[in-house]
């Protein structure tokens, strides 16, 4: 509905508009992250590994022929990871954990992470110690914690503790 704000008595329209914003902060605050607010983050072996930069931090949903399949995602200009959640429905909240096949539909979690000297770990589908819980999913945010084992060839295992997301939801 179109209209104008209605002034308060004795009040400017100035003081009107303030007043109003006033009221309107104080009826609640959205549980929704500003974009300063979304990152990806992890420790690796014990040292943070951290993704704030909104234009990389995303969340997808894709579905075909009874896979569904969420992907999510932090870069910068030196490294990055991807989480991914693979199901037999719709990928909601909730715990995933695991790798296999359950009838024709690939069903677990997956992680990989390049560091920023170029190494990239992965998830051994074998062992799938990798572990995704998703807390929330709204119109334009997804949540969640993760951790895990990677490995890469030639080198230690890289164990990821106390994982979590907030990032822009794609679709």
């Amino acid at each position: 509905m179109r209209g104008t704000l209605p002034r308060a008595p004795g009040l400017g329209g100035i003081s009107s508009v303030a007043l109003c914003v006033l009221i309107l902060s104080a009826c609640g605050s959205s549980t929704e992250p500003s974009e300063t607010e979304l990152f990806l983050r992890f420790n690796a072996n014990g040292s943070l590994v951290e993704f704030t930069n909104a234009a990389s931090l995303f969340a997808a949903f894709t579905s075909t022929s009874g896979q569904s399949n969420l992907v999510i995602t932090g870069y910068d200009a030196v490294s990055g990871t991807n989480l991914q959640i693979y199901d037999n429905g719709p990928v909601g909240t909730g715990t995933y954990s695991g790798y296999g096949v359950v009838g024709n539909v690939l069903v677990g979690t997956l992680m990989a992470y390049e560091d920023p000297s170029g190494t990239e770990y992965v998830t051994n589908p074998g062992s799938a110690d990798v572990t995704i819980t998703v807390s929330e999913i709204t119109d334009t945010r997804v949540r969640g914690t993760f951790s895990g084992t990677l490995e890469a060839s030639g080198e230690p295992d890289l164990v990821v503790t106390a994982g979590s997301f907030v990032v822009q939801r794609a679709n």
